[in-house]
Protein backbone atom coordinates (compact mmCIF):
# COMPACT_ATOMS: atom_id res chain seq x y z
CA UNK A 1 0.00 0.00 0.00
CA UNK A 2 1.34 3.39 -0.98
CA UNK A 3 0.92 6.20 1.54
CA UNK A 4 -0.56 9.52 0.42
CA UNK A 5 1.55 11.73 2.67
CA UNK A 6 -0.10 14.92 1.42
CA UNK A 7 -3.60 13.75 2.34
CA UNK A 8 -2.61 12.53 5.80
CA UNK A 9 -0.53 15.59 6.68
CA UNK A 10 -3.11 18.02 5.27
CA UNK A 11 -5.91 16.45 7.32
CA UNK A 12 -3.88 16.58 10.53
CA UNK A 13 -2.65 20.14 10.02
CA UNK A 14 -5.96 21.54 8.74
CA UNK A 15 -7.78 20.16 11.81
CA UNK A 16 -5.19 21.59 14.25
CA UNK A 17 -4.01 18.21 15.49
CA UNK A 18 -0.77 18.87 17.38
CA UNK A 19 2.05 16.61 16.24
CA UNK A 20 5.69 16.53 15.25
CA UNK A 21 6.84 14.79 12.11
CA UNK A 22 9.38 12.06 12.90
CA UNK A 23 10.75 8.90 11.27
CA UNK A 24 11.48 8.20 7.63
CA UNK A 25 9.44 11.05 6.16
CA UNK A 26 11.26 13.48 8.45
CA UNK A 27 14.57 12.00 7.28
CA UNK A 28 13.49 12.48 3.66
CA UNK A 29 12.53 16.08 4.45
CA UNK A 30 16.13 16.66 5.57
CA UNK A 31 17.48 15.20 2.34
CA UNK A 32 17.81 11.49 3.06
CA UNK A 33 17.44 9.10 0.14
CA UNK A 34 15.61 6.63 2.39
CA UNK A 35 12.19 5.65 1.07
CA UNK A 36 9.47 5.17 3.67
CA UNK A 37 6.07 3.55 3.39
CA UNK A 38 4.42 5.15 6.42
CA UNK A 39 3.97 8.48 8.12
CA UNK A 40 5.41 8.58 11.65
CA UNK A 41 4.38 11.34 14.01
CA UNK A 42 4.91 12.09 17.69
CA UNK A 43 1.81 13.28 19.54
CA UNK A 44 0.24 13.35 22.97
CA UNK A 45 -2.22 10.45 22.93
CA UNK A 46 -4.66 11.83 25.48
CA UNK A 47 -8.32 10.79 25.33
CA UNK A 48 -9.23 14.21 23.85
CA UNK A 49 -6.56 13.95 21.14
CA UNK A 50 -7.59 10.40 20.26
CA UNK A 51 -11.21 11.50 19.88
CA UNK A 52 -10.09 14.39 17.66
CA UNK A 53 -7.99 11.98 15.61
CA UNK A 54 -11.01 9.71 15.14
CA UNK A 55 -13.01 12.64 13.76
CA UNK A 56 -10.16 13.72 11.47
CA UNK A 57 -9.59 10.24 10.05
CA UNK A 58 -13.21 8.98 9.97
CA UNK A 59 -13.60 9.27 6.19
CA UNK A 60 -10.31 7.38 5.69
CA UNK A 61 -11.64 4.27 7.52
CA UNK A 62 -8.75 3.86 9.99
CA UNK A 63 -8.01 0.37 11.27
CA UNK A 64 -5.43 -0.99 13.69
CA UNK A 65 -2.84 -2.55 11.41
CA UNK A 66 -1.01 -4.69 13.96
CA UNK A 67 -4.09 -6.71 14.89
CA UNK A 68 -5.09 -9.81 12.95
CA UNK A 69 -8.72 -8.67 12.86
CA UNK A 70 -7.89 -5.16 11.53
CA UNK A 71 -10.23 -3.65 14.12
CA UNK A 72 -11.71 -0.22 13.45
CA UNK A 73 -9.93 2.64 15.21
CA UNK A 74 -13.25 4.50 15.24
CA UNK A 75 -14.63 2.04 17.81
CA UNK A 76 -11.62 0.46 19.52
CA UNK A 77 -10.16 1.08 22.01
CA UNK A 78 -13.14 2.20 24.03
CA UNK A 79 -11.01 3.07 27.07
CA UNK A 80 -8.74 5.83 25.80
CA UNK A 81 -6.55 6.16 28.89
CA UNK A 82 -2.91 5.11 28.86
CA UNK A 83 -2.47 4.59 25.12
CA UNK A 84 1.20 4.91 24.16
CA UNK A 85 1.29 4.20 20.40
CA UNK A 86 -1.16 3.70 17.54
CA UNK A 87 -0.35 1.91 14.29
CA UNK A 88 -3.09 2.64 11.79
CA UNK A 89 -3.92 1.67 8.24
CA UNK A 90 -6.13 4.18 6.44
CA UNK A 91 -7.44 4.64 2.92
CA UNK A 92 -4.57 7.14 2.49
CA UNK A 93 -1.91 4.78 3.81
CA UNK A 94 -0.08 3.92 7.00
CA UNK A 95 0.03 6.29 9.97
CA UNK A 96 2.05 5.58 13.12
CA UNK A 97 1.47 7.75 16.19
CA UNK A 98 4.21 7.54 18.80
CA UNK A 99 4.02 9.17 22.23
CA UNK A 100 7.71 8.69 23.10
CA UNK A 101 10.55 8.88 20.58
CA UNK A 102 13.28 6.42 21.53
CA UNK A 103 16.46 8.26 22.46
CA UNK A 104 14.74 11.65 22.71
CA UNK A 105 11.64 11.42 24.91
CA UNK A 106 7.98 12.35 24.92
CA UNK A 107 6.19 14.99 22.84
CA UNK A 108 7.34 17.79 25.14
CA UNK A 109 10.99 16.72 24.89
CA UNK A 110 10.83 16.38 21.09
CA UNK A 111 9.05 19.73 20.84
CA UNK A 112 11.86 21.60 22.62
CA UNK A 113 14.15 21.42 19.60
CA UNK A 114 11.61 20.77 16.84
CA UNK A 115 11.67 23.14 13.88
CA UNK A 116 8.89 24.44 11.67
CA UNK A 117 8.91 23.73 7.96
CA UNK A 118 6.61 24.36 5.02
CA UNK A 119 5.20 21.17 3.54
CA UNK A 120 2.42 20.90 0.97
CA UNK A 121 1.79 24.63 1.47
CA UNK A 122 1.29 24.27 5.23
CA UNK A 123 3.38 24.85 8.34
CA UNK A 124 4.42 21.68 10.13
CA UNK A 125 6.67 20.88 13.09
CA UNK A 126 9.45 18.40 12.42
CA UNK A 127 11.89 16.71 14.78
CA UNK A 128 15.28 18.44 14.81
CA UNK A 129 17.96 16.85 12.68
CA UNK A 130 20.09 16.23 15.79
CA UNK A 131 17.22 14.47 17.60
CA UNK A 132 16.36 12.42 14.53
CA UNK A 133 19.95 11.20 14.28
CA UNK A 134 19.98 10.41 18.02
CA UNK A 135 16.75 8.43 17.71
CA UNK A 136 17.96 6.45 14.69
CA UNK A 137 21.22 5.59 16.47
CA UNK A 138 19.36 4.52 19.61
CA UNK A 139 17.04 2.22 17.64
CA UNK A 140 20.13 0.36 16.35
CA UNK A 141 18.26 -1.39 13.53
CA UNK A 142 20.33 -1.77 10.36
CA UNK A 143 18.10 0.53 8.30
CA UNK A 144 18.08 3.18 11.04
CA UNK A 145 21.86 3.08 11.38
CA UNK A 146 22.21 3.62 7.61
CA UNK A 147 19.82 6.57 7.73
CA UNK A 148 21.63 8.00 10.78
CA UNK A 149 24.93 7.81 8.91
CA UNK A 150 23.44 9.59 5.89
CA UNK A 151 21.81 12.23 8.11
CA UNK A 152 25.15 12.74 9.88
CA UNK A 153 26.73 13.66 6.54
CA UNK A 154 23.85 16.05 5.84
CA UNK A 155 24.24 17.58 9.31
CA UNK A 156 27.98 18.18 8.78
CA UNK A 157 27.33 19.74 5.39
CA UNK A 158 24.74 22.11 6.91
CA UNK A 159 27.14 23.02 9.74
CA UNK A 160 29.87 23.91 7.27
CA UNK A 161 27.69 26.21 5.18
Amino acid sequence: MKTDFKTLLSKLIDHDFEFILIGGFAATSYGSNYVTRDLDICAVLSPANIELLRKILADLHPKHRLTAEKLSFLDIPQDLNGIKNLYLQTDAGLLDLISDVIGVGNYEAVSKSAVEIQIFGRKCKIISLEDLIKSKLTLKRDKDLLVAKELGVIYKKIENE
